[in-house]
């Protein structure tokens, strides 16, 4: 997860080089669009980790019920949020290829 995260900064930064530096260069748009699904399967790997972590702490009895329901239900909250923020992303990304 570290090294997709890290790959996703170096990916994007990558990108605003190559948009700003040559005009009309297709490889900016294209490394921005893979850091941005990057970004994405960043994101879900997290959470997908922080989902499985807490009820394994909780089956090896070092934490309480009521800190496991409360930590779930945060995450899956974190989730929706991530859903819809993602949905949005990806929405923009087909405009914009629609577009071109």
């Amino acid at each position: 997860m570290v090294l997709l995260g890290v790959s996703c900064l170096l990916m994007g930064m990558c990108g605003i080089v190559f948009t700003l530096n040559v005009a009309g260069d297709p490889r900016g748009p294209a490394a921005l669009r893979l850091a941005r699904t990057m970004a994405v399967m960043t994101g879900c790997i997290g959470l997908v980790g922080a989902m499985v972590a807490v009820p394994y702490y909780w089956m090896l009895g070092q934490l309480d019920g009521h800190t496991l329901v409360i930590t779930e239900m945060t995450l899956l909250a974190v989730t929706a949020v991530w859903a819809v923020v993602t949905s949005m992303l990806i929405d923009r990304q087909d405009e914009r290829a629609e577009n071109r």
